[in-house]
């Protein structure tokens, strides 16, 4: 029969199993790592700088253009493999102080092309990205996309082109996330993107009625064009 001394003695050793067992998990639960798994969002805004060629057909011959570009990322996806992220995204890129040059055309004469209105440059298709280290930062980014662009070129005596184009982009990016919670993190993102990109149809038009020799609003046929856009951007994940 128990006495009050090894009823005691019992129910001092069970609560102290019961706390035991309570810390441990506890504190295994405390140091779980935190790990970039399961559903993927981020978003990202950031400036870089384009630089691109377009070849027109016939006398308008070739411009370069450059400047500073505001960029943007939007992206979904899921975590099919450790570290592993397939998704879609859209990305984006306006240049509002886009400027360009004629290098080539008997038309152009090296006349300097201002951009009223900054091209716009849309791209949405897969993406990949990668971290090596799940629960690290350090991650690496690759997408091919469907892109698009419009854009509106002016020369000083008013002669303006205008044009839609689409064609292909590829990125490839390296970055870094820095944990803030457990599922939420904040980094850099470093990225460069080449873009190939076809219009069938040229809109020519001035202030005088005529560019280039063809009157107001003619369709010029062809103009390809193609662009690098290194851009560095801050990002938000949620992974």
């Amino acid at each position: 029969m128990p006495t009050a001394n090894t009823t005691f003695v019992h129910g001092l050793c069970s609560a102290a199993a019961v706390a035991a067992v309570t810390l441990t998990s506890s504190v295994g639960s405390a140091s779980k790592p935190r790990t970039h798994d399961d559903f993927y969002f981020r978003g990202g805004v950031g400036a870089g700088y384009l630089v691109s060629d377009l070849q027109f057909e016939g006398p308008l011959g070739e411009l370069d253009a450059s400047g500073i570009a505001l960029t943007y990322e939007l992206a979904f996806g899921g975590t099919p493999a450790p570290g592993l992220v397939v998704g879609g995204a859209s990305y984006g890129a306006l240049m509002p102080s886009l400027t360009a040059e004629g290098s080539g055309g008997a038309e152009l004469d090296g006349s300097q092309w201002v951009v009223p209105v900054g091209p716009v440059l849309g791209y949405v298709g897969p993406f990949i990205d990668f971290y090596p280290v799940p629960t690290g930062g350090f991650h690496v980014q690759w997408s091919m996309a469907f892109a698009m662009s419009s854009s509106s070129y002016e020369r000083a005596d008013g002669a303006e082109v205008d044009f839609d184009a689409v064609g292909w982009t590829a990125m490839f990016g390296l970055g870094y996330d820095f944990w803030v919670d457990d599922e939420w993190s904040l980094g850099a993102l470093a990225r460069a993107q080449y873009t190939s990109l076809h219009a069938g149809s040229v809109t020519l038009s001035s202030a005088s009625g005529s560019a280039s020799g063809s009157a107001s609003g003619t369709q010029h046929t062809d103009v390809d064009q193609s662009a690098w856009l290194p851009a560095l951007l801050i990002t938000a994940t949620y992974h």
